[in-house]
């Protein structure tokens, strides 16, 4: 192996890949990779072909895979892991995605950020709130897992993509929160999970209809989750669940909040990955659902002017 093919310091190892130095270093210390060589200085380098190792990991880890179990993988044996669990996982909606969509993935392919942030800005102008996120957003965002899962977009591409929608929606949704005098509605994730565009998504349709919105946000532990619904008293406790292997483990979580928290506050789950018939949670599977529900608990949309089911913002 030549020296070029070493020249990568832990720093550009953690930029390339997007997993943080901390998690690279936990990874290499407990399990064997990335796979280094040491500089007199003790200083970590790393082959360029620790990328692509790296990249497949981190994808397998999101899929439930423990990182004790793949130690002993080389980078074609992840690739095919993911691969083959990426059929299982993304096999509900396994149609070709339609034309619009097809156009939007083109500009993830070319970093297109800009014309992408136009299509976000057209389809809300034709559709509205409701048909954005229902019609065009979800199905947007589950291909653009799967081109992530399958390898189609690198890191870079993805994560352009996400922020490119999650900033859209974030800089769109302080423009309609106003001194709302409806239900408190808390939202989070489970303590694992990191995506928060569905929760986003949900704040712009609960603050459109006059809910007081309190954002929690990702990965909050189970004890901070309880500590804010106690302070705060609100209707209800929504939480995104993004695609996720590990169904036992979020309904054990789900379970354990069900039985901590106060029966008149509801707990409300939805996202692609989102477990059903847990008994005391309500499951909401699209935007239009929950823009139902807003209606039925809370009924202050004539206040701001709007028609339900075409929510602009």
């Amino acid at each position: 192996m030549t020296r070029r093919q070493k020249n990568l310091s832990i720093g550009a190892l953690a930029k390339a890949t997007g997993v943080p130095v901390n998690t690279l270093r936990t990874w290499e210390s407990r399990y064997g990779f990335p796979c280094s060589t040491r500089l007199p200085s003790g200083h970590r380098r790393y082959g360029e072909e620790q990328v692509q190792h790296i990249q497949w990991a981190s994808r397998a880890i999101k899929l439930g895979h423990k990182p004790s179990t793949l130690e002993s993988l080389s980078t074609n044996a992840l690739q095919m892991l993911v691969k083959k669990e990426h059929k299982q996982v993304f096999s509900p909606l396994n149609k070709p995605p339609a034309k619009h969509i097809k156009k939007w993935l083109q500009n993830v392919d070319n970093l297109n950020m800009a014309a992408l942030e136009k299509d976000l800005f057209d389809g809300c102008k034709l559709h509205g709130a409701v048909g954005l996120f229902d019609q065009l957003l979800k199905p947007f965002l589950f291909e653009l897992g799967r081109g992530w899962q399958t390898g189609r977009f690198t890191v870079a591409q993805e994560h352009a993509a996400s922020e490119c929608v999650s900033n859209f929606i974030s800089v769109k949704w302080p423009r309609i929160v106003t001194d709302s005098n409806g239900a408190r509605v808390v939202l989070a994730t489970l303590p694992d999970q990191q995506h928060i565009l569905g929760l986003q998504q949900v704040a712009v349709v609960l603050s459109m209809h006059g809910y007081k919105v309190s954002f929690i946000g990702r990965g909050a532990p189970v004890p901070a989750l309880l500590q804010a619904v106690t302070q705060l008293q609100p209707t209800a406790l929504m939480i995104s669940i993004p695609i996720s292997r590990s169904e036992q483990a979020k309904t054990a979580l789900l379970r354990e909040l069900r039985s901590q928290i106060d029966d008149s506050i509801q707990i409300i789950v939805g996202g692609s990955g989102a477990p059903i018939n847990i008994p005391g949670i309500l499951t909401l599977g699209s935007t239009a659902q929950l823009n139902d529900w807003a209606i039925q608990n809370n009924a202050p949309s004539e206040k701001i002017g709007v028609e339900p089911k075409t929510l602009m913002w």
